[in-house]
């Protein structure tokens, strides 16, 4: 074999290792910058919750379907609706928190092992299965999502 052709193979695999080394960085990268998104997500729901301490109170989360039928005939004024908005809202952050984390932790496992949404999704079990707009939920986060929520809050 010629010097020639050993050189022009050593550049081949040389190409290939870098470009390998490059793709595998890359995604490193990416899932890195995706984690940093989750949790300064994570961060804003939290202070969401120390600034309106009812989104995530038991006693207040438990009323939401009396609170939904209430908003829906225009019973709600003042504080009370703008609590109810808020705690809708903020449910919508964790739900929207758990659609990203899916993206990055494939396994519900290591979703739980990231953050306990299991035990924090207990909490707003009644917003869950009873929703502001019927059949949101399904419609916008799909089935695999739903039925992981589903089964976590039996």
């Amino acid at each position: 074999m010629s010097a020639e052709i050993v050189q022009n193979w050593l550049i081949a695999i040389s190409f290939v290792v870098s470009t390998i080394v490059t793709i595998v960085i890359q995604v490193r990268v990416n899932t890195n910058n995706k984690k940093a998104l989750l949790n300064q997500q994570l961060f804003e729901i939290q202070r969401l919750a120390f600034n309106y301490p009812h989104v995530d109170n038991k006693d207040y989360t438990t009323q939401w379907s009396d609170l939904k039928v209430k908003y829906k005939h225009g019973i709600l004024k003042d504080r009370g609706l703008d609590d109810f908005l808020k705690y809708d809202v903020y449910t919508e952050m964790i739900y929207n928190l758990i659609e990203m984390s899916m993206q990055v932790y494939k396994k519900e496992k290591d979703l739980l092992n990231y953050i306990d949404f299991k035990s924090w999704l207990r909490v707003h079990a009644q917003n869950w299965k009873n929703p502001l707009e019927e059949h949101s939920n399904r419609d916008v986060y799909g089935n695999k999502m739903c039925d992981m929520i589903d089964n976590w809050i039996k």
